[in-house]
């Protein structure tokens, strides 16, 4: 990025419900939440394939030896605070089954998934890209949950204002590019047993 807009910098914000109005008032050039909210006026999206969920844990976790619903409920969960959609569907699905599920841990951030997982008996059921490059460094096995969840739907979602304005269209198209490219290289149906 730096060679084709130098001095181009680039600032994260954190996540949570305040996200919409920044874009709608153009404080936030471009967002990525779930589908669970509708968008203010003045707001675009483009909202992206549905992504399967898996469940993430260390080589050698107990759970292993026997992979079923029980010991999906047996062992602590971890949870990324993220928008509802990412949550509250896994949280909903174990409702409807009538089961409890254990969350051993509450962390803001995907970033930490990987290194918790591996250095404990948790287990965290979110899709591949959320982990990425992770699941690979850290090790990780991965199963389908033996419950069934919901793929999550995610969208990147941009002022109007700013829809025709080619250097918004610049960062947008190379965001959503790295993305898709992500989601690619993070394809993990081959390996789940």
């Amino acid at each position: 990025m730096s060679e084709n807009a130098p001095g181009v910098a680039i600032e994260w914000s954190g996540l949570g419900p305040h996200l919409y109005q920044a874009v709608a008032d153009e404080e936030i050039d471009l967002a990525f939440l779930g589908t669970d909210t509708p968008l203010p006026e003045g707001v675009v999206d483009e909202v992206l394939p549905p992504l399967r969920r898996y469940t993430f844990m260390r080589q050698g976790h107990p759970a292993l030896d026997r992979w079923d619903r029980q010991a999906w409920l047996d062992w602590p969960h971890v949870m990324v605070g993220m928008s509802s959609a990412a949550r509250q569907t896994v949280e909903a699905a174990v409702k409807r089954d009538g089961l409890d599920r254990r969350i051993g841990a509450h962390i803001p951030e995907f970033s930490g998934i990987a290194p918790l997982l591996a250095s404990s008996n948790m287990l965290m059921t979110t899709a591949a890209p959320f982990v990425g490059g992770d699941i690979a460094t850290y090790g990780l096995v991965v199963r389908h949950p033996p419950v069934e969840v919901p793929d999550i739907t995610f969208r990147f979602f941009w002022s109007a204002r700013l829809a025709a304005d080619p250097g918004s269209k610049w960062v947008r198209d190379l965001v959503i590019d790295a993305y898709r490219w992500m989601c690619e290289a993070t394809d993990v149906s081959g390996r789940v047993v």
